[in-house]
């Protein structure tokens, strides 16, 4: 477009005013469903005979060029919204997918196919329940085309930030999980239930399946203080693997160390120039060589690992001690065996070898050489009496707090109207914004119970002609 209509709908600057317009257009459009297009929508007035305070043509170009700094947009929600509440010590963490179809090229637009809208723009949210729905108080946009943010760094990110009570429980799905974030997110210092992947530790899965039957829960804690619990659900016909810090009697936490003796080694071979680099940011001594520079660095980042007292989470599990991780015989010719010689040993010793790879047998014979008669009797027990003990209060508490997203997420699916729209950052700019008008309308009805989408009728009105 050039000439006159350029510099009249066209203008460079899209102000404050008008981008709360367009916000509150979306709830006016999506109230006038009935009119299937924009044109319509700005050819009808509505029933009060009120004008739109932008033409047709200027609400075009803004849904065509509307941007932010995503990184700075995302810190000003999140301080608005933490500066509002108070949210207690429980919240969950997840992916938000806002539905998108239009194409670009620098478009960040994600696909996770276990999402309800698998295809979309994607931010992490973290929010908590109030009696009046969710509250989101901190999200973390994936916005950049050709890096996309890793989940559990933005994970730790949210953890990190949070400025409460110190004594905090966050919930996440096996979205999240990695062989050691767990560990990860206790040295942050916050209690966590986290749905886990079940090839991370398919073990200890295969051994909680034996003794766990249809619509029971079973849980097992090992050395470091983590429970681990198996649930079959017959109703959804799922199965559920999750590990939790903080459903054990209060106990003194024993931390597994963040570099052990077998990481040193690969330590010692940044060399001693880089390690003494390192050890000078620790205000540590040089030592004489790399093996032991590597040593003393290491010792002094285990220092830092904290020991928290946990207290008890409403649970009790089985006592049934389980190794941290899988279990490892050093000394063993194991490896240099073929997988025919492999099954041999393992039906010796009474193991499952059908359908076994030769990594699953040699890890089921270390175990089985470690475990005495006795000590497998013992465990067996253990596991036994576990299905029968409160290992569902876990599962329950994983259930009652991780869909604090979902709930979130439908509210804001309720309120989308039915006009795309094409320009991915306007898209997100949006998206981000009606996320924060379902934490207003939250915050209202603590006040004045209030339907959301009158809720938000009202505040479409409001925004366009108040």
């Amino acid at each position: 477009m050039t000439g006159q209509n350029a510099e009249r709908y066209y203008r460079p600057v899209v102000t404050p005013e008008e981008i709360l317009i367009v916000l509150g257009l979306q709830f006016i459009f999506f109230q006038r469903r009935g009119l299937h297009s924009i044109d319509d929508q700005f050819n009808q007035l509505p029933e009060s005979g009120a004008k739109f305070p932008i033409s047709k043509k200027r609400y075009t170009a803004i849904m065509g060029c509307l941007t932010a700094d995503f990184e700075q947009l995302a810190t000003l929600l999140r301080d608005s919204w933490q500066n509002a509440v108070n949210p207690g010590t429980e919240f969950a963490v997840d992916e938000t997918m806002y539905a998108f179809t239009g194409r670009a090229p620098d478009c960040p637009k994600r696909y996770i196919p276990r999402k309800p809208h698998r295809n979309g723009l994607l931010t992490y949210a973290a929010a908590f329940k109030t009696a009046h729905g969710p509250f989101v108080f901190d999200v973390r946009p994936d916005w950049v085309f050709n890096r996309a943010l890793n989940s559990r760094a933005a994970l730790r990110d949210i953890v990190k930030s949070w400025t409460w009570a110190a004594n905090f429980h966050v919930i996440v799905d096996a979205g999240f999980s990695g062989e050691q974030e767990h560990h990860l997110l206790a040295d942050l210092g916050c209690k966590f239930t986290a749905s886990i992947n079940q090839g991370h530790k398919k073990w200890l899965v295969d051994l909680l399946k034996q003794y766990c039957e249809r619509e029971e829960h079973i849980a097992v804690a090992d050395a470091f203080g983590l429970v681990w619990s198996f649930a079959r659900d017959t109703l959804e016909d799922a199965e559920h693997f999750v590990v939790s810090n903080a459903f054990r009697r209060s106990v003194k936490r024993a931390r597994e160390e963040a570099i052990n003796s077998e990481q040193v080694k690969n330590l010692a071979k940044v060399g001693i120039r880089g390690l003494n680099q390192i050890a000078d940011k620790f205000g540590l001594a040089s030592q004489l060589n790399e093996f032991s520079q590597a040593t003393h660095i290491a010792q002094a980042i285990n220092l830092l690992v904290p020991e928290v007292e946990i207290t008890p989470g409403g649970a009790s599990s089985s006592n049934a001690a389980i190794a941290g991780d899988q279990p490892q015989e050093q000394g063993d010719d194991l490896e240099k065996k073929t997988v025919k010689q492999l099954q041999e040993i393992a039906r010796g010793l009474r193991l499952k070898v059908a359908g076994q790879s030769k990594p699953e047998l040699v890890t089921r014979i270390r175990l089985a050489r470690t475990i005495t008669a006795n000590e497998r009797s013992a465990t067996k027990e253990a596991l036994q009496q576990g299905r029968k003990k409160e290992g569902r209060a876990l599962h329950n508490k994983y259930k009652q707090v991780f869909n604090s997203i979902d709930h979130h997420d439908a509210k804001w699916y309720d309120i989308q109207n039915h006009h795309d729209i094409h320009h991915w950052k306007a898209k997100f700019v949006m998206s981000l914004l009606i996320s924060g008008v379902v934490n207003a309308s939250v915050i209202y009805s603590h006040f004045e119970v209030r339907q959301f989408k009158p809720f938000c009728y009202d505040l479409g009105a409001a925004l366009i002609w108040e």
